[in-house]
């Protein structure tokens, strides 16, 4: 049973960056849905095959983890540790941002997204040596909303269940 509910959650996660109302809330983050790219693209050799113009941002492909190929920007490089995090745990994909082991990555890469969002804010063009662009800047703040709102969704589960 517990194993069903949790395939139809990670069904309804993977819906959310298209359903209607997510979109009227973040219409500001128009970046986003022109550059969401297919999880099915996992290729590096050409061009980023993340979300935000980035290579981790968004369900990272084996390749990529493969090739680890420099993060394009500030908020690439939060996506990337945060990936990086996951990979040492044994984590991956939605599956493993409902693992209750992917909780304190999950919080860091909350307060790295702040981090960023803060530094812009202040006129600051450069995190841990990597662009805060505008797109980084849209990027942190997405990934922030949606780790918040994984989070609730972990917490849900794990106290009722």
């Amino acid at each position: 049973m517990k194993i069903t509910m949790i395939k139809d959650l990670e069904e309804f996660i993977q819906r959310i960056p298209h359903h209607e109302a997510f979109e009227k809330k973040f219409a500001d983050l128009s970046l986003f849905f022109e550059s969401h790219r297919s999880q099915e693209n996992s290729s590096t050799s050409s061009q980023p095959t993340g979300w935000f113009e980035s290579y981790y941002i968004g369900p990272t492909g084996e390749e990529v983890m493969k090739e680890m190929p420099t993060p394009l920007h500030a908020a690439d490089y939060i996506a990337q540790q945060h990936d990086l995090e996951y990979q040492a745990l044994g984590l991956n994909g939605v599956s493993g941002t409902l693992d209750s082991r992917s909780n304190e990555a999950d919080r860091r890469l909350i307060v790295r997204c702040n981090e960023l969002i803060s530094m812009y804010d202040r006129g600051e063009r450069s995190y841990h040596g990597y662009p805060i662009t505008p797109t980084a800047y849209h990027a942190a703040y997405y990934m922030k909303e949606y780790f918040l709102l994984e989070e609730s969704i972990t917490d849900f589960i794990c106290n009722k269940f």
